[in-house]
This record gives C-alpha cells, structure tokens and sequence, in this order.
C-alpha cells in the first residue's frame, strides 16, 4: 500500500475516533440541542467522507472494499452543499450504526498490507 493511501485510511480511522470521542456518554437529545457537538461531529464525518474519496480515486476497487462508499459520498456531499436540510437524527444513526460497522473494514485494509 503506497504511503498516501494508508494515510487516508489513518485520517478515516482517526475521525471515527474523534466522533465516537465526541458522543461517549451522550444521548441523541444532549446531541440534538448542543450545536458545537453537531458541528464537530459533522466536521469529523466530512473529513472521514473526503479521505475515502480520495482512497477510491487510488484504489481502483475502493467501492468493493469499503461497501458504504456510495453513502459516505452521498453524506459529504449533502453536508457540504445542502447544509441546510442535514437531519440531527439520520447524522445520529450513521454515528451509532454505521461507524462501528465501517471501522472494522477500514482496519482490515490497513492490517492487509
């Protein structure tokens, strides 16, 4: 694995941890009512979302080895460009559901080498 590559896999893994670091102990009401908290976990998904862009744009079956990619973009891009409309409740399910389900992937790939 080229250099580059692992250390995108490194700055996901390490935003999957900034986030579960975020909401340890917090309830999705706690969540949904401090904005600081929302907009650092919101920032922490962003970067996570472009460090697996920009894996796939090297990676060549980026889409087969990480399964939720279609969703990852699909997010970025709905927090990047329609800001306004992003859901408190859906950003809560992909923190609970999605990122325990995707860390142990991205690990696997890194350990792969």
């Amino acid at each position: 694995m080229r250099p580059r590559t692992r250390k995108l896999l490194c700055d996901a893994l390490f935003a999957i941890d900034a986030v579960e670091g975020f909401v340890t102990g917090v309830s999705f009401d706690v969540y949904a009512r401090q904005l600081l908290l929302q907009s650092g976990v919101e920032r922490q998904l962003t970067i996570l979302a472009e460090a697996l862009i920009q894996f796939a744009r090297e990676v060549s079956d980026a889409d087969t080895l990480i399964p939720l990619l279609p969703q990852i973009r699909g997010f970025r891009n709905l927090v990047i460009h329609e800001y306004g409309v992003v859901d408190d409740s859906s950003v809560w399910d992909i923190v609970k559901r999605d990122l325990p389900e995707l860390r142990p992937v991205l690990q696997r790939l890194l350990e792969s080498e």
